[in-house]
């Protein structure tokens, strides 16, 4: 992800302070770093990606994946609840520590600003390879597509963007207790710092920088936040994120956003291309493994145009399946 301390800069001085300082403000943004990439560990490999066939075709045809914005989702309110519980946790913290609620009120303007500023784009991927509600929501209604893709090539490191490979959390009490330990976590480091003694002149600067690191790994983890009821889905996601204050690269790429019109909306996305070296030619390919066609498809036509499909783009060793879900057309 970008780096916030780069992208907001307050207009006074951000050090180096003092080593012993330093030492607390990298320490308090490090702990934040390993984490988010706690949410990356242990991924299931494959990881699968329901679709219907044209984007099944389009996926196989292009190399691409496409990404869409957090803020347009089938699920509307998903990413304004994950994100109203983080402003609400950290108004508690306003109301309750008194002595440290023009931290917190930083925090919370930071963290707005975090927000409205950056913009997220995802790729859904679930760990249920054959799953009736997955075909049902995802799938076509069982007449699509459900790909399985190595994981371990998915997070692998690009040059247009951060992306990374994260689980999502299900359930308000997970989601709550995620957050009070992140502000638990800075209150400790920023009582360690005031018990230093830090000048004056210092002061500011020190606040803002820790209230930053928070403020910007509130935001990410705001995006792994779900609904309890969509547990079922086991869902994963590519994770990538943009601002026009992110530097060069990041506003560029916020030039090249494309668009289309569903559902009575003008929606931005990114096709990225996630294709690597693979096949024996030298060409590039997807971490395609297994492609699983739904359980209301005709078996033997479904197979051959597959195959077709897939020979011609030189996915020779990839594998197909049939669902075993019993559903009919």
């Amino acid at each position: 992800m970008p780096d916030a301390e780069e992208a907001y800069s307050p207009g006074y001085s951000e050090g180096p302070f003092d080593p012993r300082i330093e030492r607390q403000l990298v320490a308090l943004k490090e702990s934040f770093t390993t984490d988010w990439a706690a949410f990356s560990a242990r991924a299931p490999d494959p990881l699968w990606h329901y679709t219907d066939a044209e984007g099944f075709r389009g996926i196989v045809t292009n190399g691409t994946f496409r990404f869409s914005h957090t803020r347009l989702l089938n699920d509307p309110t998903e990413i304004v609840q994950g994100w109203s519980l983080v402003i609400s946790e950290l108004e508690a913290e306003i109301a309750s520590q008194e002595h440290l609620s023009e931290f917190y009120t930083m925090t919370r303007d930071v963290a707005d600003q975090v927000h409205s500023t950056y913009h997220y784009f995802i790729f859904s991927l679930s760990a249920r390879e054959d799953s009736l509600s997955q075909w049902r929501a995802y799938g076509s209604g069982g007449s699509g597509y459900s790909l399985g893709l190595a994981s371990g090539q998915l997070g692998r490191e690009r040059q247009d963007g951060d992306f990374a490979l994260v689980r999502l959390i299900y359930g308000e009490k997970d989601h709550r207790k995620i957050i009070h330990a992140a502000i638990k976590r800075t209150r400790y480091f920023f009582q360690r710092i005031i018990a230093l003694n830090p000048s004056k002149q210092d002061q500011a600067g020190i606040v803002h920088r820790a209230n930053v690191s928070l403020a910007h790994y509130l935001m990410r983890v705001s995006l792994l936040f779900k609904d309890s009821s969509f547990e079922d889905e086991q869902e994963w996601r590519l994770v990538v994120g943009y601002s026009p204050n992110g530097g060069a690269v990041e506003e560029q790429m916020l030039k090249t956003v494309l668009f289309r019109c569903a559902g009575g909306l003008v929606r931005p996305y990114f096709d990225f291309d996630f294709r690597y070296e693979g096949d024996e030619e030298g060409g590039r390919l997807l971490p395609l493994r297994v492609v699983r066609y739904g359980p209301t498809l005709r078996p033997t036509s479904t197979e051959f145009s597959i195959r077709f499909l897939l020979d011609r783009r030189a996915y020779i060793a990839t594998k197909i399946k049939k669902s075993d879900v019993p559903l009919e057309a």
